[in-house]
């Protein structure tokens, strides 16, 4: 199960006024993306399905993931990865077989 995460420590800050550095975390079939999200303990309305398929998790999270079998990318590997991922037909078929997803 691919998954990959980034290192772009993005700033944000949460409603409550605490800053978080999030990075990105992808997968090779959008399935595989939700299941290890699942495993990680993130709620599913996290997901973020413009631009790309893909969770923002806090440098916390993306430690967990790299401990559960993620790997580790940087930011340009990930837009590498991603573009690679776009011409494979698990992302040409609205997310896969997630039914929160499909119109």
């Amino acid at each position: 199960m691919p998954i990959y995460v980034d290192d772009s420590f993005i700033p944000y800050k949460s409603k409550r006024g605490r800053i978080y550095k999030m990075s990105h975390m992808i997968a090779d079939t959008p399935d595989e993306l939700f299941e290890f999200a699942l495993k990680l303990g993130l709620k599913m309305d996290w997901f973020q399905p413009k631009s790309f398929p893909h969770f923002d998790v806090t440098k916390t999270v993306r430690t967990k993931a790299i401990k559960n079998g993620a790997e580790s990318l940087t930011t340009r590997e990930l837009v590498e990865k991603i573009k690679i991922l776009r011409t494979k037909s698990p992302y040409n078929e609205k997310f896969g077989n997630n039914p929160k997803l499909k119109s």
